[in-house]
């Protein structure tokens, strides 16, 4: 059920957010979690999902994992609000067989935007490395092809 889905993706994020505090930093350094829902129909709604992932924001607000922990959002449905069609390639970036949640502890993140290609300016501002990754890999995806991306994932 979704309330099942919702209860995994937070006791995960937390136990990423706990892990930093807990354990020897080989441990914590390799901290990730794929949460797939495959058997979850109500999920497999667009619309439900998204409703799922805005209530998710508003957990990891109140639980203070926002800082700690990064929620990246995938569904077969996905599509930019900018998306340029039903075709548009670039919509794979946030695609999956089925509705999945990937937690990423925040520290892995900024050590691998570190060693990232951006201007000094961009370093700082988290928004604005999110715009860049986002339409960097959109080029990609577009240049690609969807049919391409539909066959070969």
């Amino acid at each position: 059920s979704q309330e099942e889905v919702a209860a995994a993706v937070l006791a995960h994020a937390q136990l990423l957010a706990d892990l930093g505090t807990s354990l020897p930093s080989t441990a914590a350094t390799a901290a990730t979690t794929l949460l797939v829902a495959p058997n979850c129909g109500a999920l497999r709604d667009f619309e439900v999902y998204l409703q799922l992932c805005a209530w998710l924001e508003e957990a990891f607000e109140e639980l203070e994992l926002n800082g700690k922990v990064q929620l990246a959002t995938f569904h077969p449905d996905f599509c930019f609000a900018d998306s340029a069609g039903p075709k548009d390639a670039a919509d794979f970036v946030g695609r999956a067989p089925a509705p999945a949640f990937h937690l990423l502890r925040e520290e892995e993140v900024s050590a691998a935007l570190a060693s990232f290609p951006l201007r000094p300016e961009m370093k700082e501002d988290v928004e604005a490395v999110g715009e860049f990754v986002s339409e960097r890999n959109a080029r990609f995806l577009r240049a690609r092809g969807w049919q391409r991306c539909l066959e070969d994932p």
